[in-house]
């Protein structure tokens, strides 16, 4: 039974002339749509296979895309904050050295040194190392109050050579 299935395929795709055929319209009319099924089969599959490629280009395209975009829009948000931090640097400086007034340049110089001295990560660690700074170097803008020297913190000044000036004196000792 075997040697019969192999004389009948080998005779179908044998040309009347005895040779293999060296084209597909040469074959027999079966094997020719045997071949167009197959071929058809593979088409198919290697179309599917491409569309699925495709969709999933196009899915990690949009989502890299949608990353992008918001990675971009931090950015600027990022940018934007630091514009507005310079701009403040710069209005502080100004303010600062018109209040200082001739001591501009000396004054804007001591707090550049202060601040670069001061630590934190926030706001509130950088306001509680300031403080603590402060109190540690002083600011140098610290005054004394004036005292009213004259007796009973009166006006009118008092002569050095006169009795007055002996009347206080005796009852500040409490001395009669």
């Amino acid at each position: 039974m075997t040697e019969q299935a192999s004389t009948e395929s080998t005779e179908g795709t044998q040309t009347p002339s005895g040779q293999a055929p060296q084209t597909v319209d040469q074959l027999p009319e079966w094997a020719r749509t045997t071949i167009s099924e197959l071929r058809d089969e593979a088409a198919k599959y290697r179309t599917s296979k491409n569309s699925a490629v495709d969709e999933a280009k196009a899915a990690v395209t949009a989502e890299f895309e949608a990353k992008l975009a918001e990675a971009e829009k931090s950015k600027k948000d990022v940018e934007a904050e630091r514009d507005v931090a310079k701009l403040d640097v710069v209005k502080l400086r100004a303010a600062f050295g018109a209040l200082s007034g001739d001591k501009a340049e000396e004054t804007l110089s001591r707090a550049d040194e202060f601040a670069g001295l001061i630590q934190g990560s926030n706001a509130d660690e950088i306001a509680t190392h300031a403080s603590k700074l402060a109190g540690l170097f002083g600011t140098g803008t610290t005054r004394t109050p004036a005292v009213d020297r004259s007796p009973e913190g009166g006006d009118p000044a008092l002569a050095l050579n006169g009795d007055p000036l002996l009347q206080s004196l005796k009852s500040a000792l409490g001395i009669n």
